[in-house]
C-alpha cells in the first residue's frame, strides 16, 4: 500500500470492524496485520482489552494503545531486526505526540469522550490508522 486510496480504504475497513463490534483498539491494528505480519487472531485477542480506555476505564485510549502495540513491529519492518526497549519507546513517544497535537495534547478516552467533544471514536480510529499507516509509508 502506498497511496492516498490505500489509506481511505484501511480507514474504511478500521470502520468496517468498528461496526462488526470490534474495539477501537482491535480495529486500528487489524487494519495492518498483514503489513506487520501479525495473525489477526492473536492481534485481535491481545487488544481485546485495551478498549475503552483500558477494559473501559477510560485511561489511554485503545488507538494509541493499538498503537503502541504495533510499534516493535513498524521498527523490525524498517530495520530488518528486532529492535531495543529504548528505539521502541522512542517511536511509541513519537506515534503520542502526533496523536495528541491532533488532540488537544488528549491522550486520555476519558478526556475525548468527554461531552460535546469536537470527535467521535470513528474520527479518533481513523487518525490511529492515519498515524500508523503514515509511519509505515514515510
Amino acid at each position: 500500500m502506498s497511496n492516498s486510496n490505500d489509506l481511505e480504504a484501511l480507514k474504511k475497513k478500521c470502520l468496517d470492524l468498528r461496526a462488526q463490534g470490534y474495539n477501537c483498539a482491535q480495529a486500528v491494528l487489524l487494519c495492518f496485520t498483514d503489513e506487520l505480519g501479525l495473525d489477526e487472531d492473536t492481534a485481535s485477542a491481545l487488544t481485546l482489552g485495551m478498549g475503552s480506555g483500558m477494559g473501559g476505564a477510560g485511561e489511554i485510549c485503545g488507538v494509541a494503545a493499538a498503537m503502541a502495540a504495533a510499534a516493535s513491529r513498524i521498527l523490525e519492518k524498517e530495520n530488518g531486526q528486532k529492535p531495543d526497549k529504548t528505539e521502541v519507546y522512542a517511536l511509541v513517544k513519537e506515534l503520542f505526540a502526533d496523536f495528541k497535537e491532533r488532540n488537544s495534547g488528549r491522550l486520555r478516552c476519558s478526556e475525548l469522550k468527554t461531552p460535546g467533544a469536537v470527535k467521535n471514536c470513528s474520527e479518533l480510529v481513523c487518525e490511529g490508522v492515519e498515524i500508523i499507516y503514515n509511519r509505515l509509508h514515510r
